[in-house]
């Protein structure tokens, strides 16, 4: 009976799933692309959100989570920290002006998107050092969400640290002396005295 069953069956599964596409049930494939993929906490340039696999003018929704435990998955208490939504080919215009200040689609081509996004000021929540997921979805429910990882990493402070170390005598006691400056890179020192 079981080979019976698999004669039958298999072929009317893989039949089955043959005309899901063709009845409107598959979900193009969609590809998000994050450059650079890292990029340090006082960075100035842009950070650029390329996505593939659209429809001519659809439109998706951009979601920036702070991924808290690096599993690169969106979880209920991750925090939101940008959203907006852009249409393929789509422009923001003002009187015929092309707004810079806006998202948009910038390459023109059709079926793909690609954003270039401001880098936040220093010091906001924007650019805080840890890991962040860029979620891909869509508003019409046409595919299944995707997600890119996107990472701020600390940056390091040139400079150099010196130290003067000298003992003294004074009668039987002896006395240490340690000084230490840290040169910072803009040629200024600070200094600090350590006495046991």
């Amino acid at each position: 009976m079981n080979s019976i069953h698999r004669r039958i069956c298999t072929p009317l599964i893989a039949l089955f799933l043959s005309l899901l596409p063709e009845i409107g049930f598959s979900h193009p494939v969609i590809s998000v692309i994050v450059s650079p993929a890292s990029a340090s906490n006082t960075y100035s340039g842009s950070v650029t959100v390329h996505i593939t696999g659209l429809t001519n003018g659809e439109q998706v929704a951009v979601q920036k989570y702070l991924d808290l435990n690096g599993n690169h998955r969106v979880d209920a208490k991750e925090p939101l920290v940008s959203a907006f939504n852009i249409t393929d080919g789509g422009t923001a215009v003002i009187g015929g002006i092309t707004n810079i200040n806006a998202i948009y689609d910038t390459d023109g081509t059709a079926g793909a998107i690609t954003a270039a996004l401001g880098f936040a000021e220093p010091r906001s929540l924007e650019n805080m050092v840890g890991q962040y997921l860029f979620r891909v979805a869509s508003p019409t429910a046409n595919f299944i969400a995707v997600t890119n990882v996107f990472s701020v990493t600390n940056a390091g402070r040139q400079g150099k640290i010196h130290q003067d170390a000298g003992e003294r005598w004074r009668g039987r006691r002896e006395h240490r002396d340690l000084r230490v400056y840290a040169i910072q890179s803009g040629g200024r020192d600070a200094g600090a005295d350590f006495h046991r």
